[in-house]
């Protein structure tokens, strides 16, 4: 059963090792700064955008299935001049027979095909180089269109629920008894250890690890900050950056970066029996697991795992 949970459901967890099921955002909830709503005009041109990136997405794949029934039209007519030069070479050179005007004619015939020939392997090169720029265009375009899809999402939900999303890249710092822990349960549960920022880093992707659990150590302090209701952003104490996954793919770290309010940078906790929970990435689906050697990456959460399962530490 998954339960939604609030932030200031969040601090009661840390005291008592529960969580709560939440309704509307409560009025103690910490806001994310004071950022204006998405306009719906805002959102109608990101929408344009994106149709635009579709509609260019489908228009080069178009032109890029052209060019490659083209090259390989062109590239057959190539071959069949290659061969028939090759055959009259050797006739040329093979025949005793033949008089000097059909060696001239022979000749000015392979001369022939060679100057085709040239023309089509020019062809040939021209198509090469606009398919190669073609195809940078289609990833670029691919690539646009996926931020565009996420901050879309991101924007809508946000909208949806009175909250504003913001492509700038601070938000305000959680008070200091706004900061929780995140003990994970190993197999054995004989493993007392927490999710941390190896080093106290302060820098962009760095992958998250888990160590022993320090009710001192810093790096293994997060502020939980709601955007909305059901979902969360979790920053690390020393940071102030953002968790997130850099890509959807099964096994991939889980990282701190500069917080852009999308939603790879956002998690949702559900309860795994009756302290137990785990994360959720919004964008992923994915879990936060850790890996035998400590680091933390997203996983399929349908497995009955226990590297998945997490409590809520000092």
């Amino acid at each position: 059963m998954k339960v939604r949970v609030g932030y200031h459901a969040m601090i009661i967890l840390s005291v008592n090792l529960c969580i709560l099921a939440c309704g509307r955002r409560s009025s103690e909830t910490p806001e994310l700064g004071t950022r204006d709503l998405p306009s719906q005009k805002a959102l109608d041109d990101d929408e344009d955008r994106f149709a635009e990136l579709e509609k260019l997405i489908r228009d080069q794949s178009e032109a890029l299935t052209k060019l490659s029934t083209d090259k390989s039209t062109l590239q057959e007519k190539s071959n069949n001049l290659e061969a028939q030069i090759k055959a009259l070479t050797e006739q040329l050179e093979s025949n005793r027979t033949l008089t000097e005007t059909q060696k001239t004619e022979m000749q000015k015939q392979i001369t022939d095909l060679q100057a085709q020939k040239a023309t089509l392997d020019k062809q040939i090169t021209e198509l090469n180089a606009r398919n190669a720029e073609l195809q940078k265009q289609l990833d670029a375009a691919k690539a646009e269109n996926a931020r565009l899809e996420r901050e879309l999402a991101a924007a809508k939900a946000a909208a949806a629920n009175g909250v504003a999303t913001s492509t700038s890249t601070t938000t305000p710092s959680a008070a200091a008894s706004q900061f929780h822990g995140f003990r994970y349960a190993d197999p054995d549960k004989v493993k007392n250890d927490c999710l941390g920022v190896p080093g106290g880093s302060t820098v962009d992707n760095v992958q998250l690890t888990s160590s022993a659990c320090s009710t001192t150590a810093l790096n293994q302090q997060f502020a939980v900050l709601d955007p909305a209701n059901q979902y969360f952003f979790i920053k690390p104490r020393l940071s102030n950056k953002c968790m997130s996954v850099i890509s959807s793919t099964e096994g991939t770290a889980v990282v701190q970066k500069t917080c852009t309010n999308t939603t790879d940078q956002s998690w949702e906790f559900f309860v795994r029996g009756s302290t137990e929970f785990r994360i959720r990435n919004q964008f992923s689906g994915k879990c936060l697991k850790v890996l035998t050697d400590g680091k933390l990456v997203q996983g399929d959460c349908n497995l009955n795992s226990t590297y998945f399962t997490w409590f809520t530490a000092g």
